[in-house]
């Protein structure tokens, strides 16, 4: 990296690409700003933009990381008290991110790093500004939170220095390659389990869950080898097979839009969890589009989300069990299994997405009386017996998913 020098007189660009030019290994190149933009003005910042667009040309090899200034000026800060340069910084800062998402440039973000501070007290982050009067209008600007307001180490806190490593490391990660990978926060209800509250465990409390996926037979064939030595929560109540689609919407998510498949547990009060029975589930693939998430499980109709899941906090959410429209198909793709919830259909024994006479004859008259783990057993409470026809398949028989095909 590189502080920001005079671009007037060629300085900055002339030194930069002689270090280029001598380390041809080098891939990645950033000017850094101090104070300059506290009193730069608009024609100054463009050169400093010009400037690296004319060596972004000269080095088509090299990405030109962009910068803002920091974010010190501002009201009772130890450092620059100047609300007319903060106002200015402000500015300044603004021409430079504008720049960059106008012309899909790679920017670390200084500034804003330095207003923002997490409250462990309230779990929520704190923007700090000021108001300034600029002889118009009023204007909220930002400037460095209070709780960096220290001179630990140069003008700030430990703290803002550890933030600003961690993501240097984050964007030095994105630019060699890595992706975040998809992590999904999702809430689902079988209606077969379901007991008015949450959902039984009772093929957990008989300890006849399989601790290997069961979803490698048809209709899904899935391969993945997702095992446990020993059942890792207690709450669990069986294995979900979790399908994931990138589609521009809910009607184009089809299974040409696959992008990653992942078995995973159910809890009882119908979170999806990872294999050591706490985390949420994780995937390596990335979202170009819109992420839609579709749900398969033995002895229950498939869903899929009708709306594209919203990402916060690097989390991907989705709730089924809230709105009726929330699955796919709306009230004919899952049951109202209690006043204002809603779960997945039980009924589909030889899982073929429809419930009809197939599912009685053929899974649950073969396996009635028996005991285990059994696609016959709809209320899942490691029995097939009446209940399971009569509450169940009567009810649903004529049903089926409505999962794009």
């Amino acid at each position: 990296m590189k502080k920001a020098v005079p671009l007037d007189s060629g300085t900055g660009k002339n030194k930069t690409r002689d270090v280029l030019n001598n380390n041809p290994t080098i891939n990645i190149s950033q000017w850094c700003w101090c104070t300059q933009v506290n009193t730069y003005s608009e024609n100054n910042v463009q050169e400093y933009l010009d400037s690296i667009t004319v060596l972004e040309t000269e080095f088509p090899n090299v990405t030109f990381v962009y910068m803002t200034g920091n974010a010190q000026t501002g009201p009772g800060n130890h450092y620059n008290q100047n609300l007319a340069q903060g106002y200015n910084r402000y500015l300044r800062n603004e021409q430079i991110r504008s720049y960059c998402i106008d012309n899909n440039k790679v920017l670390f973000d200084f500034a804003d790093i330095d207003c923002w501070w997490y409250n462990p007290t309230s779990e929520e982050w704190e923007l700090s500004t000021y108001e300034y009067f600029n002889g118009s209008i009023t204007v909220t600007v930002p400037f460095e939170h209070p709780q960096y307001n220290l001179n630990q180490t140069g003008h700030t806190s430990y703290e803002n220095c550890e933030h600003k490593g961690m993501a240097v490391w984050w964007m030095m990660a994105k630019l060699a390659g890595w992706h975040e990978g998809i992590s999904l926060d999702v809430k689902v209800f079988l209606e077969g389990p379901f007991n008015g509250t949450d959902m039984n465990t009772y093929l957990n409390d008989l300890n006849i869950l399989p601790l290997s996926q069961p979803y490698n037979n048809p209709p899904w064939n899935y391969s993945g080898t997702e095992n446990v030595v020993a059942n890792p929560n207690p709450d669990i109540i069986d294995w979900l097979l979790v399908e994931l689609r990138d589609a521009p919407d809910a009607v184009s998510a089809i299974p040409s839009s696959i992008i990653e498949k992942q078995a995973a547990f159910l809890k009882k009060d119908g979170t999806i969890i990872g294999l050591n029975g706490s985390s949420n589930l994780k995937f390596n693939s990335s979202v170009v589009q819109q992420l839609f998430v579709v749900l398969w499980q033995r002895n229950h109709l498939g869903i899929m989300s009708a709306y594209p899941l919203i990402k916060s906090d690097g989390v991907y959410n989705y709730d089924f069990t809230d709105q009726a429209d929330k699955a796919y198909g709306g009230v004919l793709g899952q049951n109202e299994i209690s006043t204002g919830v809603w779960g997945m259909i039980a009924g589909d024994g030889n899982c073929d997405g429809q419930i009809d006479a197939t599912d009685k004859s053929a899974v649950w008259e073969t396996q009635a009386g028996e005991a285990g783990y059994t696609n016959g057993d709809f209320n899942m409470n490691g029995q097939v017996i009446n209940p399971d026809k009569n509450d169940y398949w009567i009810l649903n028989s004529g049903k089926e998913s409505h999962v794009p095909d």
